[in-house]
């Protein structure tokens, strides 16, 4: 179409200048041929251009199962790692385990109390015994308290059903609970006694006391 409406303009001065018009005619005509020709600036397209996306940030919060106690404490009665029973190498201090890898050994050792366990300053993994727990100043150690985890006794099965008791829960420091009126203790697994809801929800059985179970 450019072209097209090229030509007709230089027509149009051909013409007007066969006509011998003045040199202002001629002048306006090719204004106006190349107003006609030249395309307005896409400044709409400039002012449209997407502004770049703030970052986004997403944090993901964790919750171990322990939490620090006391600083340059241990807790007694005291057994150290290169005493655990589950030690590969015997008289032999298990370092580096960290405190996350010191929880977890503590957990396997059967002669732990499963209640606290200590870092040293040297790195080496400790954990208290069963008995009344004392506390030893150990310069540079940290001393961590185990939550206390329970288990589902009847996991999934209706609240509502025998009573009631299905709703019940042992605990790692010897108790028995219930998850509240209405709900049921669903988990299968171990979970956190200072978050019961990672254990009970509403009961999603049949209400026994209006029907037959």
């Amino acid at each position: 179409m450019k072209w097209i409406t090229g030509f007709a303009n230089s027509q149009m001065f051909y013409s007007a200048n066969q006509r011998g018009c003045s040199t202002m005619a001629i002048l306006a005509v090719c204004l106006a041929a190349l107003a006609q020709a030249s395309p307005e600036p896409n400044l709409r397209g400039r002012e449209q251009r997407r502004r770049p996306e703030a970052e986004t940030t997403t944090t993901t919060t964790t919750t171990v199962p322990y939490e620090l106690v006391e600083s340059n404490k241990c807790a007694g009665p005291e057994l150290w790692s290169q005493n655990f029973s589950t030690n590969g190498n015997p008289g032999q201090q298990m370092l580096g385990l960290g405190v996350q890898g010191c929880y977890e050994a503590m957990m396997a050792e059967p002669e732990c109390s499963k209640d606290y366990f200590t870092l040293g300053s040297d790195n080496n993994c400790g954990c208290k015994k069963e008995g009344a727990i004392t506390f030893q100043d150990c310069e540079g150690a940290k001393c961590y308290k185990v939550a206390v985890t329970c288990q589902c006794q009847y996991p999934g099965r209706n609240a509502w059903s025998n009573g009631g008791t299905y709703r019940s829960y042992v605990c790692s420091n010897g108790s028995t609970s219930y998850c509240e009126y209405s709900t049921e203790c669903y988990a299968t697994e171990p979970f956190d006694g200072r978050n019961l809801a990672d254990g009970c929800r509403a009961s999603t059985g049949i209400d026994c006391r209006y029907a037959t179970c």
